[in-house]
């Protein structure tokens, strides 16, 4: 059996499967979180000064494509973006102490949103046929992992 778009052999691990280049045209991956959130905004009469406040709990959370389970990769943490525009234009931002986490999980998910991304985008522009810019096909989650699903069915 072969990649309809490689025409490369799919492993041996694989050989039961078939590929049928099925992928999501919107695929949600990445989740922010506003939490306790405000917005101020302040104008004066004068009209010639105005100010924009916001403040909150963010997180992010990214999906584990190996288990399709979400994994925190921004810690929640407050902040706060202040933007003043008058005679002068001001940015200001306040956080508390942020926690990343990265390995490979999160890894795995961002690269392959990344490629099924870059693909969608290809295909999209009209600048060719993507048959010819694609080296392989990507797997959204490990080969044994799919394996022992399918064998327990």
């Amino acid at each position: 059996m072969t990649s309809s778009i490689t025409s490369k052999p799919l492993p041996l691990s694989l050989k039961q499967f078939s590929v049928d280049q099925l992928t999501p045209d919107s695929q949600c991956f990445m989740f922010f979180t506003l939490d306790s959130a405000s917005l101020y905004v302040c104008m004066w009469l004068s009209g010639n000064s105005s100010m924009i406040e916001l403040s909150s709990h963010v997180r992010c959370d990214i999906i584990d494509y190996a288990y399709l389970t979400q994994q925190c990769a921004i810690e929640p943490f407050q902040a706060k973006v202040q933007l003043t525009v008058g005679d002068t234009t001001a940015v200001s931002c306040v956080t508390k102490p942020i926690a990343v986490r990265f390995g490979p999980a999160i890894g795995h998910t961002l690269a392959v949103s990344a490629q099924l991304w870059a693909q969608a985008y290809h295909s999209c522009d009209g600048e060719g046929d993507i048959t010819a810019s694609i080296d392989e096909f990507q797997v959204l989650c490990d080969p044994s992992v799919c394996k022992t699903l399918f064998s327990v069915l």
